[in-house]
This record gives structure tokens, sequence and C-alpha cells, in this order.
């Protein structure tokens, strides 16, 4: 069950957002990648965004990401649960809203779920919620992976990685005592704490002289919104982890790593010394490799893909899944750049790919094999094209056609439900649906991007 501090922390309403790595149509296509793990896993027949499947959000906050996932494709199943009613019953409004039936919203912890009658998941996401809770909820949430994955399902698993926050564990520690000593509401005393670590530093705090990390960190914190920074930093429970030690764990529910959503694993040598790259390169055991790339990168955030039972599949058949692939233009496609600026400098795409790309994404979503098709670029320039363009932001894997069209109908209708929703008084919520993509997109974008991504309000 959870500890006293545990249920505190939950009970405060986390900020509502969506989370792209958690959504089917972009851990398809990382996974296709193979990115900075084994390069030729392939996809379980059951996952693929073309097939019926049965999704779960552990810890889904207020369920932005599961509801967009559910109307993106109203044949699958999807499951969201949270120790937080607040998120539940706000969550299970907008779904009624929308008219949105394919989903099961729960107000459970990790113990009450496990007894709880439920399909077979061909999909298990959790959000930082590994690295928030404490030893015995993750053997719980090891129990349902174990439980209520299928055979070849996929665990995706983000938490926060050891290299990036270790500089700032102090920092962490401090906002706890401060709520502690002063006896201050969780949510008021986060900013009061943060504002004083500020303070500190203004005043010439030698740590931060010699832990710029926690600088960067401080400076992220002080522009959160105070619900993420109590669940971030006032658990009791929060906890530091390389790749291995995740890795040790979810072995016990048969589950083993095969790659990062992090598309930024699949350009090292945009942010690494070709020394670095060739010594990561000697290192044979992957987990201690990646975690090892974690010393270079100190990333806050690892997304980690997990697989039971993952099968091997040929690099021709890895090629031929990744030329079908679909995209579309997340900016306007007109304006998709050539040139790229990295910390080991700058980088541009070849000429006739960049003009193939976007000329082909001017017309609507398209794939690497119709770029192809209609320029005759060269495949390896295109397919790289593409992974870049993705990773820093300006395309977004494209659910194939026929999903899409079956998905207008109700992300029109979720869409349309949002501003009714707000006016009870609900939570704000920040993303459209897109039938395209299959996930969010910024209410705050350009409306003729809305367009073309196939939100119409």
């Amino acid at each position: 069950m959870p500890t006293s501090k545990d249920s505190d922390i939950a009970s405060q309403p986390y900020a509502s957002s969506f989370y792209k790595e958690q959504t089917p149509a972009y851990l398809h296509y990382a996974m296709q990648c193979g990115t900075g793990g084994q390069a030729n896993v392939g996809l379980p027949a059951a996952f693929s965004p073309s097939e019926t499947f049965a999704s779960c959000d552990i810890g889904c906050g207020f369920g932005l990401t599961p509801l967009i996932t559910a109307v993106a494709d109203p044949t699958a199943d999807v499951w969201g649960f949270d120790f937080n009613a607040e998120h539940i019953s706000s969550a299970s409004a907008l779904a009624d809203a929308a008219g949105t039936s394919n989903i099961t919203l729960l107000d459970a912890s990790f113990e009450t779920f496990l007894d709880r009658s439920t399909p077979d998941f061909d999909l298990i996401t959790l959000h930082g919620i590994y690295s928030w809770v404490s030893p015995e909820n993750r053997h719980q949430i090891l129990d349902i992976l174990s439980n209520k994955l299928k055979p070849g399902g996929v665990v995706y698993v983000s938490y926060n990685c050891f290299t990036g926050w270790a500089s700032s564990a102090p920092v962490q520690q401090f906002l706890t005592d401060y709520i502690d000593r002063t006896n201050s509401e969780s949510l008021a005393g986060v900013g009061k704490a943060t504002a004083l670590v500020d303070q500190m530093r203004s005043a010439g705090a030698a740590f931060f002289g010699v832990n710029p990390q926690a600088g960067k960190i401080l400076d992220i914190a002080l522009q959160s919104d105070p619900r993420y920074l109590v669940h971030e930093y006032l658990t009791g429970n929060w906890t530091l982890f390389s790749l291995a030690q995740v890795a040790n764990e979810l072995v016990a529910a048969g589950l083993s790593y095969v790659g990062s959503a992090d598309l930024t694993h699949a350009f090292d040598v945009f942010h690494m010394t070709p020394e670095a790259q060739a010594m990561l390169g000697d290192i044979d055991d992957l987990l201690l490799q990646q975690s090892a790339r974690d010393f270079f990168m100190t990333s806050l955030l690892r997304k980690d893909i997990f697989v039971k039972d993952p099968q091997l599949i040929t690099s021709d058949q890895q090629t031929e899944a990744l030329m079908d692939q679909r995209f579309c233009a997340t900016k306007p496609a007109d304006q998709l750049p050539q040139h790229f600026n990295f910390p080991r400098g700058g980088v541009s795409l070849t000429a006739d790919a960049h003009a193939a790309i976007k000329e082909a994404l001017i017309q609507g979503p398209a794939s690497a094999r119709m770029v192809i098709d209609a320029s005759g670029a060269e495949l390896k320039s295109v397919l790289n094209g593409l992974k870049l363009l993705t990773d820093i932001g300006f395309l977004a894997p494209a659910l194939p056609e026929t999903m899409t069209t079956v998905a207008q109908e109700h992300t029109d209708r979720f869409n349309a439900a949002l501003a009714g929703y707000e006016k009870g008084g609900d939570e704000p919520v920040p993303f459209y649906a897109s039938p395209i993509t299959g996930g969010g997109v910024s209410r705050e974008s350009d409306p003729d991007l809305l367009r073309t991504l196939g939100v119409t309000v």
C-alpha cells in the first residue's frame, strides 16, 4: 500500500499534459528505428497501430494521453488508472463529454488494479512514476507488468536518470526539509522553498559553482507548474536510477530492454567526440554501454522501451518497415530546415533529401517510400533526414491513412468537447487530438497548421 507521504503527494493534482512517447504511433516508430538498443527487434503484431490493441497508462494523471490515444483509435481498448480521485473524476468527465466509450478510467492503487479483471495488454506505459514511488509499490508495478502484459507486449517507462539529476539531489532534499521543518502546505511551500534556493544561488552559494547542472535544473524548476514540483521533488521515495538498475528490476517481469523512445540516441555523432563514441562502442554489455552514455549526455529523463519475449527481425525487414512509415509536418512544411546546430557543430541534410522531403510533405503525410519514388533521392539520406526532423520536433510519425479516416469523427468530437468541459470548471486541456499523428497538438498552434494535422475547431 502507499505510504502516508505517498498518499499525501498523490492527493495533490498533477499538471495536465500529453506525452507523445506514450502513444502507440510514436513508440511504433521508435522501435522501428531500434534507437539505443537492439536494432533489429521486431514489432509485436498486435502492437502495430494498424491492429486492434489494448493499452494501459499507469499513473495516468488527468488522463489526457490515454484519452487522446483512445479517440485516435476507436477500436482500441484503452485503460488508465491513478491513485488521485480528482484526476480520474476530471478525466472521466472529459471522456463523457466527448462520447469516448473505448476507455476505462479507474481511481485505483497499484495493489487494487492488480486484483482488477482487465484485458491482457499489448502496451503498458509509465511516465515518471517509477522514480516517485516506494520499493513496495515498484514491486506491485512489476506484478502488474508480469501478470497483465501479453507475450510480445511493450512497456514504456520514463524515470529520473542518475547522471542527469545526481548533482541536484541536495536541492531536492532541501525542498523536502523546508516543507517538513516549516510545516508548509506542499503546493504553496514548494514555491517558497524553490525561491529560497534561488536566493542562495544569487548570494553566491558555492554549491552552484561546482555543480552547474544543478543551476540548470533550478532554472527549469523556477519556470515549472508548482503541481509538477510537488510530485517531482516532495515524494518521500524520490529515487534516481541507471538503466542497468531499472532493467535488473524489470527482468523479474520477463522484460528485456530493446531501446529508447528518445531519438537523440540515434545521433550521438552530433553530441559526442569520436573518442567517446569509440569508447562506448568497446563496451560489449548493452546496459553498461547505455549507462556509460548517460555520463556524456546527462539527460534528466530516460525514456526506455522494454518488451516481453522480444523477437528479432532482419535488417531488410527493419528497412522495409521504415520505408512504409508515414510522417507529417508539425510545423509549416514549407519551412522545414536543412541546417541544424548541435553541440559538436552544424549539420546539414543533403540538398536532394531535404528538397524531396519538403516537397512531399507540402502535399500531406508521406512515407520514405513515397519521397524516394517521387524524387529518386538516396534511401539512407531520406531515412536519416526523416529521423532527424522527427527528433527535433519538425515531423511526427503519422498513422496509416485508413486509421486516420476512422479516427477523424472521434477526434473532432473530442476537440469540440474541450470548450464546454472547461466551462464547467474542469482542468484546462492544453492539447487537441490529431487523427493524423494519433497524438496531441498544442491548442496554441497556428490555425493553418492545426488543419493540416486534421484538427478543425
